[in-house]
């Protein structure tokens, strides 16, 4: 399901938009991955020595989008009991914990993902899909996580920009090993399209 959701935090003026991309498993427990977006109109102007990405029209307006996939984990509030004096049995210690909450959920960001889209030429840019190192596998094509999230932000992106033909990216991340990285590319349909891009036909 990828469809926008009531988001399990207040909206506010810069992450408007939530959407639930997936499961996953983090710290030995299921998890449901959702993804927090930002989107905004921009003017853009490109010139030929600059440009990664085959975009026929070289000004206009685009919409840019920021996103951030996260999963919800405990945040834990301690209390601590503080002893007044130290006794010989407390071996150290300066208290001991009176309580624990387990009540409230914190979001715990997973990465970072960043998109670009150019209605005049139904042109869809996935600049990146970056996961944090501490969530990250070194072999792309192996990660489930990085499928998951890469596939979510596609369809999401899809959900906001129903009119795109083509998704385009740049041919390789300073994560991985470029074959890994292209590897990864060709398992999500990707294929080269110039020099330093992939891409590929909406599938309607």
């Amino acid at each position: 399901m990828t469809h926008e959701q009531q988001p399990p935090f207040p909206r506010d003026d810069f992450w408007t938009h939530d959407h639930q991309l997936g499961e996953g498993v983090f710290y030995r427990q299921p998890h449901t991955i959702r993804l927090k977006l930002h989107r905004a109109t921009e003017r853009y102007s490109l010139s030929d020595d600059e440009e990664i990405i085959p975009v026929p029209t070289k000004r206009g307006e685009r919409l840019y989008f920021l996103a951030k996939p996260y999963i919800l984990v405990p945040d834990i509030t301690v209390r601590i009991k503080v002893y007044p004096y130290q006794t010989e049995s407390d071996q150290g210690a300066i208290g001991e914990v009176a309580s624990s909450d387990w009540a409230r959920r914190r979001h715990e960001e997973l990465g970072s993902s960043q998109a670009w889209y150019y209605p005049q030429d139904r042109t869809l840019v996935l600049w990146e899909v970056d996961l944090n190192h501490r969530h990250r596998q070194p072999d792309p094509v192996g990660d489930p996580l990085l499928t998951t999230v890469w596939q979510g932000f596609e369809r999401v992106l899809l959900e906001h920009c129903p009119d795109a033909r083509t998704l385009v990216t740049p041919f390789d991340d300073p994560n991985y090993e470029r074959d890994e990285y292209q590897a990864f590319l060709r398992s999500q349909g990707y294929g080269p399209i110039a020099p330093a891009a992939f891409g590929k036909e909406v599938a309607r």
